[in-house]
């Protein structure tokens, strides 16, 4: 491999050529300032990196393009969201499948101690850092792991086969000579090499239908914004299904303490009420049901609107972007009704342990609609009344969450 000069990675991408077969465009995007050494180890890197996913996947026109951004990623540690945006924006400018950003900042981890790389399906882009995988005296884990350049070449791309496959929907494995392994250290990655049969066989499905043309390039009539979202959305409902899972949205009441904490004291404060009890007996079923699925669609809206997880960006027509804004939509909803449910669960157990019939009996000044006594119907109303108002006042604790945080949560389904 020759020793590229300091101009060898463009400002505008450069394409590598490639073989016959289904077309897929992926771009790495250099960020940052890399030092000659350094770049000459990233062109290593490239080469590598496509005969890996030649001989991985043959069945694909593999198209790799090289971007340089020196502007991406200046300062001390990143935060991934950041450059996930600006990847998603090099994408659609040039029309990748996959963007996959490579720095050589640490990336600011928010669930583990530190992140060698940050995977974001909703977006389809990646952020891998080298900062522990070439070596430098003052950099981090340096004393420790000490590779020669091919280890480092071999680490990267590691990290970037990883990531096609995480982005082609493959899920992560626990043993640890599988690709879909989650690396604790960077000496993990030299174990990582395999994939079983059927796992490649599900990469290789999930690729077709991403190399497929898309929905824009076959529409000779674009038509309106909100008819061609619902046709992406039914077109990739398999893969916006899949994005919703990897982001286990069931953790929402974890990662997002500010929503949970707004939404158990609200709860907690409505069960202590007569009145609330008094109001929620009143209410019909239907009008409960109306009142919860109009809260759980007005706290998605709000949430997905204040925290800008919408993105905007040039042409709307766009299948990446629908996908990309179904799926974000889809997160927050999943999240949210996971919530709901979790506050329901929590009142109805209340209810039956701390507030016996006749307590409730007292309280209520209105007898429940068509007469009947207070059980467990009442006990179910009430429970369905505080998880609905409890959920409204949650979305606006969800607010005032740090918005890089939040993105962080509904964007990023992997931290290795």
């Amino acid at each position: 491999m020759p020793v590229p000069d300091s101009d060898s990675l463009l400002d505008e991408p450069t394409e590598i050529p490639s073989g016959p077969g289904l077309p897929l465009e992926i771009g790495l995007i250099v960020a940052g300032r890399f030092s000659l050494s350094e770049r000459r180890i990233l062109q290593e890197v490239e080469g590598r990196f496509r005969q890996k996913l030649d001989s991985l996947l043959p069945q694909f026109d593999w198209r790799i393009s090289v971007s340089r951004r020196r502007d991406m990623g200046e300062g001390g540690r990143v935060e991934s969201t950041d450059l996930l945006h600006q990847a998603t924006e090099e994408r659609d400018l040039y029309r990748w499948d996959y963007a996959i950003v490579l720095i050589d900042k640490e990336l600011l981890a928010h669930y583990r101690s530190f992140a060698l790389a940050v995977l974001s399906r909703p977006l389809d882009a990646a952020i891998v850092s080298t900062a522990r995988l070439i070596p430098d005296e003052e950099g981090p884990g340096a004393d420790h792991d000490q590779p020669d350049e091919n280890e480092i070449v071999d680490r990267i791309t590691t990290l970037l086969l990883r990531s096609v496959a995480h982005l082609g929907g493959l899920r992560f494995s626990k043993e640890p000579d599988s690709l879909l392994y989650r690396p604790a250290s960077p000496a993990d990655l030299a174990a990582m090499q395999s994939l079983t049969s059927g796992e490649q066989q599900e990469l290789v499905e999930n690729l077709t239908e991403i190399a497929d043309l898309r929905l824009e390039e076959s529409l000779r009539s674009r038509g309106s914004l909100w008819r061609f979202m619902l046709r992406a959305s039914l077109i990739n409902r398999e893969q916006i299904l899949e994005t919703i899972v990897a982001a286990r949205p069931w953790q929402f009441p974890r990662r997002l303490s500010r929503l949970t904490t707004a939404a158990v004291s609200t709860v907690t404060l409505l069960l202590m009420s007569a009145e609330s009890w008094d109001l929620a007996l009143t209410q019909s079923w239907s009008a409960m049901i109306l009142i919860s699925v109009l809260i759980l669609t007005l706290t998605t809206l709000f949430i997905s609107f204040r925290q800008h997880l919408l993105l905007s960006r040039g042409n709307h027509h766009r299948e990446q972007i629908a996908v990309t804004r179904v799926s974000a939509i889809g997160i927050v909803l999943s999240g949210l009704a996971l919530t709901w449910l979790a506050m329901f669960l929590m009142a109805l157990l209340a209810n039956s342990l701390l507030f016996p019939v006749e307590l409730i009996s007292q309280w209520t000044s209105s007898p429940p609609p068509g007469g009947r006594p207070i059980g467990l119907v009442s006990y179910l109303k009430m429970a369905t009344f505080c998880a609905s108002v409890g959920l409204l006042i949650g979305a606006l604790g969800a607010s005032f969450e740090e918005q890089t945080h939040f993105q962080h949560v509904i964007f990023v389904d992997e931290e290795l």
